[in-house]
């Protein structure tokens, strides 16, 4: 969801996108460029739209001096940009937009040691690209401790820049209870559920999406 609420917005008058962006750890295409625009626009009281999702208005995020608008009003008409700070992929079309994409999500992986790495990272590109999320939003990488020295896992956190985080069995068991069981992944690690668990551990959120399996890869995502 998209927050509109005037509550999320509070007064500052430093309008230091810079370090918004890095308290968000934020990555954005022509980062000191976007940034000295939305500064420079900020500081001489000239509009510059936002939107952004409602669960990153956290309470030590300061959007003021940005006009709220809704994902329906973004266009490519008119001269005032529009900062969007989404984990979304849907806004790559607009040439007005400047996108924002903080690196907050955890990323739960459960797979076998044979998994090629290409196996591993076809299924991750299929998963983000179903999902309409980006690459840049994964921070970290969680499974259980009996991956954690699988060469496939790690290279996808070397491909995404994103740490690693394992736990044990025991430790995995305090969230698997809220997630489907496979019966042949119970049978192998004594648990039946790794992904979703390790991502709702780690993060301290459920899943936000339903966890997702292809060529031997399970995959889930919490903010």
């Amino acid at each position: 969801m998209l927050t509109t609420n005037n509550s999320d917005f509070k007064k500052n008058s430093t309008n230091d996108f810079g370090a918004l962006l890095q308290k968000m750890h934020a990555w954005c295409p022509n980062m000191e460029t976007n940034t000295s625009i939305v500064e420079h626009r900020l500081a001489n009281n000239q509009p510059v739209d936002l939107l952004v999702e409602d669960y990153y208005c956290t309470s030590d995020c300061d959007f003021s001096g940005f006009s709220k608008i809704k994902q329906a009003n973004i266009t490519d008409q008119g001269t005032t940009p529009t900062v969007v700070i989404s984990d979304r992929t849907d806004f790559d079309d607009c040439t007005k937009v400047i996108h924002v994409v903080p690196k907050e999500s955890t990323l739960g992986i459960s797979c076998r040691e044979d998994v090629s790495y290409g196996d591993v990272q076809t299924a991750f590109a299929l998963f983000m690209s179903i999902n309409h999320l980006s690459w840049n939003s994964i921070k970290l990488i969680t499974s259980i401790d009996a991956s954690q020295n699988q060469a496939n896992i790690q290279y996808l956190a070397q491909v995404l820049q994103a740490k690693t985080q394992f736990y044990s069995k025991e430790q995995l068991l305090q969230t698997a209870i809220n997630y489907q069981t496979s019966p042949s992944l119970k049978n192998n690690l004594g648990i039946g559920n790794v992904a979703s668990s390790a991502a709702n551990l780690a993060s301290g959120k459920v899943i936000f999406i339903p966890e997702f399996s292809s060529k031997n890869v399970s995959l889930a995502l919490c903010h």
